[in-house]
C-alpha cells in the first residue's frame, strides 16, 4: 500500500457538498439571522413607543402652557375666551405637527358645548387623531381644554425603520451566507472533502492518502487520528496480505492432499500438491463431484463413510480410501475433514485433508513380508508359519480336508556351535533349510521357527503313511554329513508330527501338539519322528501338572532337604553327604526327584530350586557342625549350568561371611555336560569358586560325551562314577571286565591328578569288593542309607562317628551287621567289617 500527500480537496460529489452547505446555512440562519430579526423588530417597536411617549409629553407640556395662558387671560378678563386673543393662543397648538385640533368645551355629556376651536371654524370635525389630552380650566361652568393629536408619522417612521432593518437583515444574511460558504469551504469543506476522498480511496481499494493539516482544532485532530488509523490499517493490511500469501503458499505446498467441498460434495478448491500428485487439471476438477476421484469399488464405502457425514456436517478422521489417477493407477489415502459453518446461513463447507499413505502401505507390506521371513535361511519365520497355517485350517474347515504339521528340531546343533563357532552354526542352518526344501512337494510349506527349529505344513495329506515317508526322508537327509568351512558337521533331526482336521481349533494349539511329539522323539533317543497321540497328550498334561506342583511347592514351602551319606571305603566312616531336595505334596505324598527334576530343568524352575538347595544346604551344614561338633564333614550340593552366574558367587560369599566354619566343607557337584559349552567361561567361574573355598565334584562321570581331558582342563577335586557303571559290576565276571577297567583307569588317572573317586548307586554288599579293587575312595548308595531328613541325619551321624572301626571277620563267616538309620526312622543294616576290608 502506498501513501500520497493531500494538499487540496479531492474530487468529491457536488450534491454532497451542496447538501452539507445547506444544512450548515440552515443552522446559521436559525442560530444567527432569526434572533437578529426578532431583535430588530423588538427594537423598532420600543423606539416607536418611546417616540410616542415623547410626543405625548411634548404636547402635554404645550397644552399645559396654553391652558395656563388661557387661565391668566380669563382671570384678567373674567370671561370666556371667545375673542381673538384666545383664538390666537389656541392657534399655537397647531404649531406642533402632531396636533390635529384643539377646543375649549364646557359641560358634560349631552350638554357639552364647544366654546372655541382650532382650526377656526371646523374645529375637530373631520380630523383623524388617535390620542387626546384634556386639561380643566378655571371657571364655574367646567370649562376644559381638549387637545387631539396623532402619532401616524411616528408609525410611518417606525415602518420605515423596519423596512431599513429588513434590508439590512437581508444584506447581512447574504453576507453571512457568503462568509459562511467561504469559511465552510476553507475550514470545513476542504478537510472534510479530503477526508471523504481518502475514505473513498480506501473503499475502492486505491492508494492510501495521508491528510496534511497543521491546525490543532477538532478537524486537525480528526485528520491526525485518521492518518494514524490509515498507518495502522496499512500495517495490518500488509501483515494480513503477507499472512494470506504465506497461508496460500503453505496450503499449496503442504505435502498433504488439501481440498474443500460443499455440503453436496462438489469440489471448491484444491491445493497445488493435490493437483501435482493426482495429475488432474484444477480447472476440470473444480465443481466436480468428489466421489469421481475415488475407485468405483469404493463407492459404497465412500457414500456411507464420507458423503453422508459431510452432508450432515460431521467431521471425519482417517477414513481409508483409494484415489484413482487419470492413468488409472490407485493411491491409498486417509481421508479427514473438518466442517466450517457460514455464520449467516446454514450452509457449510468441508476442509478435507487426504494423506497419501501409498508408500506407507507398501512399506507395511514389505515390513510384513520381512516380519514373516527369517533373514538367515530366507524361509518364513514363526509368524509367517502361523499365518499360513491359519489359512490352511480355514481351507480345511471349508473343504473338509486334512493336513499335517511336522515340528523339526536339529539334534546336536549346540555342539556344532560350541565346537566350530556360530558362523558354522549359521552355515549349517542354511544348508538344513536347503535340504528341507528339496524334500517337499510344491504344495508344502517350510518355515524356520528360530534357533535350530523348523516346521513343515502339508495341507494335502492323502494318508498318514505319506507323512511318515516324508519324515523318514527328512531324518535320512539331515543325518548326512554337512560340508562346512570349519569342518564336517554331523547332526540329526527329531520330528514331531500332528495331523489336523476341520475340527482343529487354531494354529498355536496344533504347533503345541507337534512340539510335544517332537520332545517325545528327543526323550526316546533323538533322530526320528513321533506322531502325536492321546497318550502323549496325557503325558503333556502330567508335565503341566508337575510344573504347577513345583510352583505351588516353591510358593508354599513344600520342599524339604534330605541328606544321603558318603562313606569312606577304608575307614567305614561317613565323610560327607549329598544334599537332595524332596517335594512333599499335601494329600499326594512325596514326589520322586526323577519326576520333578526333569520338569523343573525344562521349565526353568530349576534355578529357584537350585538356589533353595544351595542356601538351605549351606545353612544346614553350619547347623550340623554346631549340633554334632563334627567339623571334618562336607556337604555336596548339585548346581546346574544355569546357576553359574554372579548370583551364585554372591550367595556363597554371603554364606561364608555369615558361617565362616563351613569354608572348605562345601562340594559343588556339576554334570559333565556342563563342560561341553562355554568351556573357557565355565573354567573361569569354577576357578573363582575354588578360590572362595569351594571344592568341585564331577557328577555322572562316564555318561554323555565323556572326555578325560576335562579332568585336566577344569579345577575338579572329586569324580563321581555314574551308577550305571557301578551296577554293571553285579553281573557275571565276564561282563564286569569292561566297567571295572573303566573305573580302574579313571581312578588311576584321578589319583595321579590328586582327585578323589566316589562310586554312586552302591545298593548291594557284593559291589564293595570290586569297587575297592578298582581304587575307589568313597561309596554312596541305598546299601548304606536312603536319603534322610536333616534332623534324623544329625542323630545318625553322631551315632555313626562314635562306633569303633570294625575288625576283620574270619574267612567263611558272615560279616557283622551294624545298625543304620533309614529314611523313615527304622533301622537298616550296614556291614562295617566288609566296608573295612
Amino acid at each position: 500500500m502506498i501513501f500520497r500527500g493531500q494538499d487540496s480537496p479531492a474530487k468529491s460529489d457536488a450534491n454532497w457538498f451542496g447538501s452539507l452547505f445547506v444544512k450548515f446555512a440552515l443552522v446559521s440562519v436559525l442560530t444567527f439571522t432569526v434572533p437578529a430579526t426578532v431583535g430588530l423588530y423588538w427594537l423598532s417597536s420600543v423606539d416607536a413607543q418611546i417616540e410616542k411617549e415623547k410626543v405625548a409629553s411634548r404636547i402635554g407640556n404645550l397644552s399645559a402652557r396654553i391652558a395656563a395662558s388661557l387661565e391668566r387671560l380669563q382671570r384678567r378678563n373674567d370671561a370666556v375666551l371667545t375673542d381673538q386673543t384666545g383664538q390666537a393662543i389656541l392657534n399655537l397648538l397647531l404649531a406642533d405637527p402632531a396636533i390635529r385640533c384643539g377646543q375649549i368645551v364646557s359641560g358634560l355629556g349631552a350638554g357639552e358645548k364647544v366654546l372655541t376651536a382650532v382650526p377656526y371654524g371646523p374645529g375637530c370635525r373631520g380630523q383623524i387623531y388617535d390620542s387626546s389630552i384634556a386639561l380643566p380650566l378655571i371657571g364655574d361652568d367646567g370649562q376644559r381644554l381638549i387637545v387631539n393629536f396623532s402619532t401616524a408619522e411616528i408609525e410611518q417612521s417606525q415602518w420605515f425603520r423596519r423596512e431599513v432593518a429588513a434590508i439590512v437583515w437581508i444584506i447581512g444574511l447574504i453576507i453571512s451566507l457568503i462568509a459562511t460558504g467561504v469559511a465552510f469551504r476553507l475550514f470545513v469543506g476542504r478537510p472534510v472533502s479530503a477526508l471523504l476522498g481518502a475514505i473513498e480511496g480506501i473503499k475502492d481499494g486505491g492508494e492510501m492518502q495521508l491528510l496534511k493539516s497543521s491546525s490543532s482544532d477538532e478537524l486537525g485532530q480528526i485528520s491526525s487520528s485518521f492518518n494514524d488509523m490509515q498507518i495502522a490499517l496499512v500495517a495490518q493490511m500488509q501483515e494480513t496480505a503477507a499472512n494470506w500469501s504465506r497461508l496460500e503458499r503453505v496450503y499449496n505446498a503442504t505435502p498433504a492432499l488439501l481440498c474443500s467441498v460443499d455440503k453436496q460434495g462438489r469440489i471448491l478448491t484444491v491445493s497445488d500438491h493435490w493437483e501435482t500428485v493426482f495429475g488432474y487439471d484444477r480447472a476440470t476438477v473444480i465443481g466436480a463431484d468428489l466421489k469421481t476421484c475415488f475407485a468405483e469399488e469404493m463407492s459404497d464405502a465412500f457414500y456411507k463413510e464420507v458423503a453422508i457425514p459431510l452432508q450432515l456436517g460431521e467431521p471425519l478422521k482417517d477414513v481409508p480410501l483409494s484415489l484413482v489417477k487419470p492413468d488409472g493407477s490407485a493411491v491409498d489415502v486417509l481421508f479427514s475433514a473438518s466442517i466450517d459453518y457460514d455464520a449467516n446461513s446454514e450452509d457449510h463447507i468441508a476442509l478435507c485433508v487426504m494423506s497419501d499413505v501409498s508408500a506407507l502401505k507398501l512399506a507395511e507390506r514389505q515390513l510384513e513380508q520381512l516380519a514373516q521371513t527369517d533373514p538367515l535361511s530366507d524361509l518364513p519365520n514363526r509368524r509367517g508359519l502361523v499365518s499360513f497355517l491359519e489359512q490352511s485350517l480355514t481351507h480345511a474347515r471349508q473343504n473338509m480336508t486334512r493336513g499335517a504339521v511336522l515340528y523339526i528340531d536339529i539334534d546336536n546343533f549346540k555342539w556344532i556351535n560350541d565346537t566350530f563357532g556360530h558362523d558354522a552354526g549359521d552355515e549349517l542352518l542354511t544348508n538344513v533349510a536347503a535340504r528341507l526344501k528339496n524334500c517337499l512337494r510344491d504344495s508344502d510349506f517350510v518355515a524356520r521357527l528360530g534357533g535350530d527349529e523348523f516346521a513343515i505344513v502339508c495341507p494335502q495329506v492323502n494318508s498318514p503313511a505319506a507323512i511318515e515317508l516324508l519324515a523318514r526322508r527328512i531324518v535320512d537327509r539331515i543325518a548326512r554329513p554337512f560340508k562346512l568351512k570349519a569342518g564336517e558337521g554331523i547332526v540329526g533331526a527329531s520330528i514331531g508330527i500332528a495331523f489336523y482336521s476341520p475340527d482343529t481349533k487354531n494354529a498355536d494349539e496344533l504347533l503345541r501338539l507337534a512340539d510335544l511329539a517332537m520332545y517325545q522323539t528327543k526323550n526316546r533317543g533323538k533322530s526320528g519322528y513321533t506322531i502325536y497321540s492321546e497318550e502323549l497328550g496325557e503325558f503333556a498334561q502330567k508335565q503341566a501338572s508337575m510344573r504347577e506342583q513345583i510352583r505351588l511347592g516353591i510358593d508354599n514351602d513344600w520342599f524339604d532337604l534330605y541328606l544321603q551319606p558318603i562313606i569312606d571305603l577304608k575307614t567305614g566312616q561317613p565323610v560327607g553327604a549329598e544334599a537332595l531336595l524332596r517335594l512333599v505334596v499335601p494329600g499326594l505324598g512325596t514326589v520322586s526327584p526323577d519326576d520333578f527334576i526333569p520338569v523343573a530343568e525344562e521349565s526353568g524352575q530349576i534355578l529357584e530350586l537350585g538356589k533353595r538347595v544351595l542356601v538351605e544346604g549351606l545353612t544346614r551344614l553350619d547347623t550340623l557342625q554346631k549340633q554334632t561338633g563334627i567339623h571334618d564333614f562336607y556337604f555336596a550340593i548339585n548346581i546346574s549350568i544355569k546357576q553359574l552366574n554372579d548370583e551364585l558367587e554372591f550367595l556363597i560369599e554371603q554364606a561364608i561371611s555369615e558361617y565362616p566354619a563351613i569354608k572348605d566343607r562345601v562340594v559343588l557337584e556339576i554334570t559333565e555336560s556342563m563342560f561341553l559349552s562355554r568351556q573357557e567361561e565355565v573354567a573361569l567361574k569354577l576357578e573363582r569358586l575354588k578360590n572362595m573355598g569351594m571344592r568341585i565334584a564331577l557328577d555322572d562321570f562316564g555318561t554323555g560325551f565323556s572326555s578325560l581331558s576335562h579332568l585336566q582342563q577344569f579345577p575338579v577335586d572329586i569324580i563321581k562314577i555314574d551308577k550305571s557303571f557301578v551296577q554293571a559290576l553285579n553281573g557275571q565276571k565276564q561282563s564286569q571286565r569292561k566297567p571295572m577297567a573303566m573305573i580302574r583307569a579313571t581312578a588311576l588317572m584321578a589319583h595321579e591328578l590328586g582327585m578323589k573317586i566316589v562310586a554312586e548307586g552302591v545298593e548291594a554288599n557284593s559291589l564293595i569288593a570290586p569297587l575297592k579293587a578298582c581304587g575307589v575312595d568313597y561309596l554312596q548308595g541305598f546299601y548304606f542309607s536312603e536319603p534322610i531328613r536333616f534332623d534324623d541325619f544329625c542323630s545318625w551321624l553322631r551315632s555313626a562317628r562314635k562306633r569303633p572301626a570294625p575288625k576283620k571277620s574270619p574267612a567263611g563267616k558272615n560279616p557283622k551287621v551294624i545298625a543304620r538309620a533309614g529314611l523313615d526312622g527304622s533301622v537298616v543294616s550296614l556291614s562295617r567289617e566288609t566296608v573295612g576290608q
